[in-house]
């Protein structure tokens, strides 16, 4: 399905943005083969950090974390081996795939990884969305991603603290408004939680373009994937008996900390105060955790998310720029929600 010898070739005959022939050199967009994969490596990793010992390391991680390498394409010279830029589209769950590419230095090689971005996610099978976040300096790498179709939908501020030593100031046992019913999730939530994810997007303003970009249930499944599922800390608020909130966390031992996955609430419960009773209530019960902090990403733009993390605790340590493409294979857009 996959044949290493697939190729497509770009020369000086391509035209640029005014539509004139760019006299670029030519070159070679095929999958990296195993002899290449040192070099595609180091050109991953970029300068400075690209030395042989942290390409064996890249490879031994990539190996030891199940990514699929044959998903490490890169554009050639027309003859020989010389590696110019790479794409690695490392596949996740929920029919989604994180992208990765060299850094260009100019408009030519932002072309040259849009070309080999496009091909590379052409042959990957079964993701419907492909997402990559960049540091918000890097806008020759936006450009190229762009150029590949994708485009952005905000930028996420990272926050953390400490992960609770103690239950002061955190109620363990809320009292929830008249009607709610908070509980752990159970094992046949599924279709309800799916469907209060869904009442959950209605006028959200974290990354409100990202509606209707995926099934749902590939979003469950996301978030369930996000460093070890423990169903022990995700929670429901229901209220008629739908599910009309959730607090998700999931912990990640070894980074030495728990990822507020996510937390939403349907309009029915926005205004009630019960956002800020149920982050209280699931961090009280991250006491006695061993890990470290607690980490969440929020939209810059989401200012009620933002304040509500801040009277928690929770402090910005660093941004991303997050960019998505509907994908499919042949080139086909796929319909999705992250």
């Amino acid at each position: 399905m996959f044949p290493e010898a697939a190729e497509w070739g770009w020369g000086a005959g391509m035209t640029d943005e005014t539509g004139t022939s760019s006299r670029h050199p030519s070159f070679r967009v095929a999958r990296v083969p195993e002899r290449l994969r040192s070099a595609a490596a180091k050109r991953l990793l970029g300068p400075g950090r690209g030395t042989s010992e942290s390409a064996r390391h890249f490879l031994s991680a990539a190996q030891t974390h199940g990514i699929d390498l044959t998903h490490f394409w890169a554009t050639l010279k027309p003859s020989g081996d010389a590696v110019r830029h790479v794409c690695l589209a490392v596949v996740g769950p929920g029919r989604s795939a994180m992208t990765f590419t060299s850094t260009p230095t100019n408009q030519a090689e932002e072309r040259e990884i849009s070309a080999l971005v496009g091909a590379a996610l052409s042959q990957v099978s079964g993701v419907q969305l492909a997402q990559a976040l960049l540091e918000v300096d890097e806008q020759a790498s936006r450009a190229a991603l762009v150029g590949a179709g994708f485009s952005d939908v905000g930028i996420l501020a990272y926050m953390r603290r400490p992960t609770p030593s103690r239950w002061d100031g955190l109620a363990r046992h809320s009292v929830w408004p008249e009607g709610v019913f908070v509980r752990r999730y159970q094992s046949n939530d599924d279709g309800q939680l799916i469907a209060g994810l869904d009442r959950s997007y209605a006028g959200t303003l974290d990354c409100p373009e990202l509606c209707g970009m995926r099934e749902t249930a590939d979003v469950l499944e996301s978030h369930r994937a996000a460093g070890r599922w423990d169903p022990a800390h995700w929670w429901v608020a229901e209220r008629d008996r739908k599910i009309e909130g959730m607090l998700l966390f999931n912990p990640s031992p070894e980074m030495g900390s728990i990822e507020l996955v996510y937390l939403g609430l349907s309009p029915s419960l926005r205004g009630t105060g019960i956002g800020r009773r149920l982050l209280e209530h699931g961090l009280a019960h991250l006491v006695g955790r061993p890990e470290s902090q607690v980490t969440c990403a929020v939209d810059e733009r989401n200012e009620p998310a933002l304040r509500l993390y801040r009277r928690a605790g929770f402090e910005e340590f660093a941004r991303r720029v997050a960019l998505v493409k509907p994908v499919a294979r042949g080139g086909k857009s796929a319909a999705s929600r992250v």
